[in-house]
């Protein structure tokens, strides 16, 4: 007979700071995905994490919140902007998503591969990201 043991860790990296503990996961979402870059920023364009290119990673960050509030001829200036600075950017590859925790708005950004997997990319990260503060919160 076999048992299956629903306890069992399937996480290979943790880490009790919620800093490190969300750049595992982000990184984890980034290799599994086969993205070319996941980035995590605040409301003032700060990466406060990221898998990929670091870089580019904090290009990125700086223009999410921009990108996510711009419309029309505004974003595709912010769009040339960013193609300038990330190698092989291209606009239909981006996805970005914004979230609050604790009253700070946050910015998820992930780029590469089709539009169903970026999106569940975005959504799993958010999942982890507030499950780890939550975790770090009550440890504290």
């Amino acid at each position: 007979m076999n048992v299956v043991d629903f306890h069992q860790e399937r996480r290979r990296k943790r880490s009790p700071k919620a800093h490190i503990a969300i750049g595992y996961q982000l990184e984890h979402i980034f290799k599994t995905q086969n993205l070319n870059n996941f980035v995590l920023g605040d409301s003032s364009g700060l990466l406060l994490a990221g898998a990929g290119d670091a870089d580019e990673a904090a290009a990125l960050a700086a223009y999410a919140p921009v990108l996510e509030t711009y419309r029309g001829k505004s974003r595709g200036k912010v769009f040339a902007k960013l193609a300038s600075m990330v190698p092989g950017f291209n606009p239909s590859t981006m996805s970005i998503r914004s979230f609050d925790i604790d009253g700070e708005t946050l910015y998820l950004c992930s780029v590469g591969r089709e539009s169903a997997a970026r999106q569940a990319s975005l959504y799993r990260a958010i999942t982890g990201i507030r499950r780890i503060l939550k975790q770090t919160a009550a440890a504290a």
